[in-house]
């Protein structure tokens, strides 16, 4: 992705990721309970930013330009204090922020503590296009426990000039979980990814009840479209 220098990852070193009083720790001496908050450029909260969180780092390799990147793991939403708390094993992540009206951000930190707190910065946008997002479904939208259910969306890069990027996403916060949607055609890594329909085929969860679905779509140029929901009934 060509990112503006602010949105580049956040070395660990450098990082705003600092040991922190939470409400409870792991018990698993490899796992840390992590709190996540996400700020603004003048260090005030964002309400509601969905949180995805890769593996190894930020920005890691695509093995298939074919398919999602399989770093992409974990995610989870911030509430109105712009905070968002999660179980994650120890190692690095590449924490990354999707909210509507602000740029992308990003944090790199490693997770060696518990418990820990990460802060990833964004700033509001100034007046970019964002891509276009349509035609989000769940198919079935009801299914059974440890059932399939395919996530697919409609993705459009907001012109010529601003292509998409991978990090087209789908975040189910209630599950701690985020994957990232296979393209319709292989993209490029950092340079585009087509405009189309994108899929996910994940399990549903083992316990009944109603989950909410995520979608993000963010452009080459760290530009977020408004993110958008629907309910996955499971049965």
């Amino acid at each position: 992705m060509a990112r503006p220098t602010w949105c580049t990852p956040v070395l660990s070193a450098l990082a705003l990721s600092i040991l922190a009083t939470l409400a409870g720790c792991s018990d698993d001496p490899d796992e840390a309970t992590v709190r996540v908050t996400v700020l603004d450029s003048n260090d005030a909260p964002v309400p509601g930013a969905l949180l995805g969180i890769e593996e190894g780092g930020a920005y890691q390799h695509t093995p298939d330009p074919a398919k999602g990147n399989p770093s992409w793991s974990y995610g989870a939403q911030a509430g109105a204090n712009g905070q968002a708390q999660l179980t994650l094993p120890t190692g690095t992540y590449g924490f990354h922020s999707f909210v509507a009206g602000y740029y992308y951000g990003t944090s790199e930190v490693e997770i060696d503590s518990d418990p820990h707190e990460v802060t990833v910065k964004t700033r509001l946008l100034d007046g970019q296009m964002v891509p276009t997002v349509t035609d989000f479904a769940l198919d079935p939208p009801a299914v059974a426990a440890g059932g399939s259910v395919t996530i697919s969306v409609n993705a459009a890069a907001a012109a010529a000039d601003q292509p998409l990027s991978e990090e087209v996403i789908v975040v189910i916060p209630a599950l701690s979980i985020c994957a990232a949607m296979d393209p319709p055609s292989a993209g490029m890594p950092g340079v585009a990814y087509p405009d189309g329909v994108y899929t996910k085929t994940l399990t549903a969860p083992s316990e009944p009840g109603s989950y909410e679905v995520w979608i993000s779509v963010t452009s080459e140029g760290c530009v977020t479209a408004p993110p958008i929901s629907m309910q996955l009934q499971v049965q």
